[in-house]
């Protein structure tokens, strides 16, 4: 078995031969998390580039600046650059938007494809604390700014070319492909030919009472790891696959760990029992909680982090062992929300030391 990167090394067929497919996805939505404002036009401005363009050793600083796992994503780009299935792509249309104030997050890139395809990349929740609390605001308030952006992107995309059109992302960014799949008009809908989400998180509503969900739900791809968190949040039973990862627990959300095998995704016929049970309780919890109460929480939860000044996940110089110190210091939360709470500032905690800080470490 392998991973996105070495997928990428071995397949040689153009998509000619292999037509387009989940794990050609999972990469090219990867493309969104590189800091390309400083290669590929803005959206709006005409004109593409060269995917080989990017591999220029004096970009490398700046394309994988606060970027996780630096060198894995530097391993794909090589392979994706000499690649004869992707090297001919070309990037436009780069979106970076963020507000502090509005509590936005929002990144996406266009890659054209040959056959008059484009694939719609929507980055994921980045190590920015605004893009995380952006995420957490899904659960009481619908559309997230970042959603109402992705619908816009999309809509840009359709009123400038003729192209057929793929949506993908990873994490939050696969929850902008479907929701902006969901949200456009019919006479875009009908452009689409697949929405890929890679462990995105579910939506406030469920989805399936939308009208625009019924005419895209079956060009909808769900796919997360076995030990899926972020995947299931916020689920209402979406269809899903289950992919194979070599990492435990909450890093299986890593986009490189998920397991390749003959052109496809490892498949697993369900989550894992635990993950099962920790999600249940987790949406049997949210499923008691008014919009005001899980606004509440959120804003408790993210008092906390500002409490820390912490303002990127991407930097390592906090002390977190000060953490159950500060959690006794909220007032006024019920025991079940304090427990729920707690559970989630040390998975942010484990994913930050275990995985984001990676980024800054290949710094030092």
């Amino acid at each position: 078995m392998a991973g996105i990167v070495e997928y990428v090394q071995q397949e040689l067929r153009t998509f000619e031969e292999a037509p387009f497919n989940e794990v050609d996805s999972l990469v090219l939505s990867q493309l969104a998390y590189l800091q390309l404002g400083c290669l590929v036009p803005p959206r709006g401005r005409r004109g593409s580039i060269p995917i080989t363009s990017l591999f220029r050793a004096e970009f490398f600083e700046t394309l994988l600046h606060q970027v996780r796992d630096p060198e894995k994503n530097l391993a794909l780009l090589a392979a994706l650059c000499a690649s004869p299935r992707f090297r001919s792509l070309r990037l436009c249309n780069f979106v970076d938007e963020r507000d502090l104030t509005e509590e936005k997050q929002f990144v996406a890139v266009t890659v054209l494809m040959e056959g008059r395809r484009r694939y719609l990349a929507f980055r994921g929740t980045d190590a920015d604390v605004v893009g995380w609390k952006e995420d957490f605001n899904m659960a009481f308030q619908s559309p997230v700014p970042a959603q109402r952006a992705a619908v816009d992107y999309v809509n840009f995309s359709a009123r400038t070319s003729m192209d057929r059109l793929i949506l993908g992302g990873h994490s939050k960014g696969g929850n902008l492909a479907a929701y902006s799949a969901i949200h456009c008009p019919r006479q875009v809908q009908n452009r689409l030919e697949a929405v890929y989400t890679h462990d995105g998180p579910g939506f406030k509503n469920d989805p399936r009472n939308e009208p625009g969900y019924l005419v895209v739900q079956d060009r909808i791809h769900k796919t997360m790891p076995q030990s899926a968190v972020v995947g299931m949040l916020l689920a209402h039973q979406e269809n899903y696959s289950v992919v194979k990862s070599n990492r435990m627990g909450l890093l299986q959300h890593d986009p490189f760990s998920w397991q390749v095998e003959d052109g496809r995704f490892v498949r697993l016929e369900e989550i894992s029992a635990g993950a099962r049970h920790m999600n249940d309780s987790l949406n049997r919890w949210l499923s008691t909680q008014s919009d005001s109460q899980r606004e509440e929480f959120v804003g408790a939860l993210f008092g906390v982090l500002d409490a820390f000044h912490i303002k990127n996940f991407a930097k390592d110089e906090w002390d977190w062992q000060q953490l159950p110190a500060m959690l006794e210091n909220l007032k006024n939360i019920d025991e079940e929300t304090h427990k729920v709470l707690r559970h989630t500032l040390m998975e942010l905690a484990k994913m930050s030391v275990l995985g984001l800080s990676k980024s800054s470490k290949k710094k030092s």
